[in-house]
């Protein structure tokens, strides 16, 4: 993850990303590893992937969790990914975004998230290189 912004410049994480534990998902059907996810500032979490490979396929997978009212759109290598998606009840969303292969024709990939609304949590971020045909 990379961070916009460090600890000395946004103490309270009203900008950046901080990194959050939600202890309500104990006992529950969440999964273990939605739990844990990034709380979104006013600037969303930043990604990169490097050494892929340039002539596949990806699909990218996130998980947004825990807060009914936010939307958060999805941003590959600076280009919306459809419309802002939203977290449905107490354990997650999950979502699938094909991404577009002039994003990865450098071999690199930058993902990056934005709070249109209500904040927002990711918890997963699954890059998966499609098999091919």
């Amino acid at each position: 993850m990379i961070r916009a912004f460090e600890w000395a410049e946004d103490p309270g994480f009203l900008f950046g990303v901080s990194d959050e534990h939600n202890s309500r998902g104990l006992g529950n059907q969440m999964r273990s590893s939605w739990i844990h996810f990034a709380q979104i500032g006013l600037f969303g979490p930043a990604l990169r992937y490097t050494g892929l490979d340039t002539e596949a396929a990806y699909v990218l997978r996130a998980t947004y969790a825990d807060r009914n009212t936010a939307r958060i759109q999805l941003y590959l290598d600076g280009g919306k990914a459809g419309e802002p998606c939203k977290a449905e009840g107490d354990y997650g969303q999950t979502y699938e975004f094909e991404v577009p292969r002039p994003a990865t024709a450098d071999g690199v990939l930058d993902v990056t998230f934005e709070a249109t609304q209500g904040g927002g949590r990711i918890a997963e971020v699954w890059l998966i290189k499609k098999p091919l045909p």
